[in-house]
């Protein structure tokens, strides 16, 4: 799936950052 293919390696810069990724990041991303 290329959508989570896009999101998996955001999504995961954001959790090594923080512990929580908030929905927003994840919209900004589909967007």
């Amino acid at each position: 799936m290329e959508l989570l293919d896009r999101i998996s390696p955001v999504v995961v810069g954001h959790v090594g950052e923080s512990d929580s990724v908030d929905m927003g990041d994840v919209l900004v991303v589909l967007e």
